[in-house]
């Protein structure tokens, strides 16, 4: 699946090159990670509705403490098209993604954000989620590398501490293990 973040990273440097300051890509190819997926879904996940992946992640991690919202780019392993997409992170570092059927056909490439961030960026934006796809709050609330990975972007092994090192290292550098 090497193959699959290579295509996400490409894209994204290719949309980081217009980009005139720190931006969405920029962030994404600084602290975004490939999340593995895999395929059990917990029996409390109810599917959303289509084409709604942002609301569908973040009503669910509004009502759970056990998961994490990302946002990033996803990719369908028979049709490589990076798209972007928002998802939710188990303690594991696993994929739940309460919109797209067979989570496990897919690789997910993104950053984990703090609860908090998702709330501001909610209420800045009228209800609707979304960090890295709304330009203007990208700005404010991510303004610089140091600013997004000091109040947005969270996720370390410390922080998910059912993760073991190994798969976290293997997949914080991209090389996931073939199926």
């Amino acid at each position: 699946m090497n193959w699959a973040v290579d295509l996400i990273q490409d894209h994204l440097k290719f949309l980081a090159e217009f980009e005139k300051d720190f931006g969405p890509a920029t962030a994404l190819l600084k602290f975004g990670q490939a999340f593995e997926a895999t395929d059990e879904k917990p029996s409390w996940l109810k599917p959303g509705a289509a084409k709604q992946c942002y609301k569908n992640a973040t009503q669910v991690m509004l009502n759970r403490d056990d998961v994490f919202y990302a946002e990033g780019f996803a990719i369908d392993l028979d049709m490589p098209i990076p798209l972007e997409h928002a998802w939710l992170v188990d303690a594991n570092g696993h994929v739940i993604d309460p919109t797209w059927d067979r989570a496990e056909d897919h690789l997910y490439f993104g950053v984990v954000f703090e609860r908090d961030a998702i709330q501001s960026a909610m209420v800045s934006n009228g209800g609707d989620a979304g960090i890295l796809t709304d330009y203007k709050l990208m700005r404010r609330l991510g303004s610089s590398a140091d600013n997004f990975a000091g109040s947005s972007c969270r996720y370390s092994p410390a922080r998910f501490p059912n993760r073991d090192e190994v798969s976290w290292h293997r997949t914080r550098s991209g090389l996931l293990g073939q199926r």
